[in-house]
């Protein structure tokens, strides 16, 4: 969605890459919900350049297997992350506690 609608529709070069790269991050941001600002602007920032590099790609070579693959990834660490929180009771306190 983000790339049709951005990548796609938007006329400046860096708009239409970076516009839908935030969504996508912002969008990640908060998987798993933590309530802690810090938190959220960390995961944003982690996924942030990957968006970026994903966007510039599907800009360039118009191709969107590689943004499902990195898309998987994406989903593949949130993946992890909940599992080990699930797992772990004392990961999550910890994680708060950042």
């Amino acid at each position: 969605m983000y790339l049709g609608c951005g990548v796609n529709q938007i006329k400046n070069k860096y708009t239409e890459i970076l516009v839908p790269a935030f969504f996508f991050a912002l969008q990640h941001s908060f998987i798993p919900t933590l309530f802690d600002a810090r938190y959220i602007i960390y995961r944003f920032l982690s996924f942030l350049p990957l968006t970026v590099i994903l966007c510039y790609h599907y800009y360039k070579y118009r191709n969107p297997l590689p943004i499902m693959a990195g898309h998987a990834v994406i989903d593949l660490a949130t993946a992890v992350q909940i599992l080990a929180t699930s797992a772990v009771p004392g990961m999550y306190e910890k994680m708060c506690g950042m």
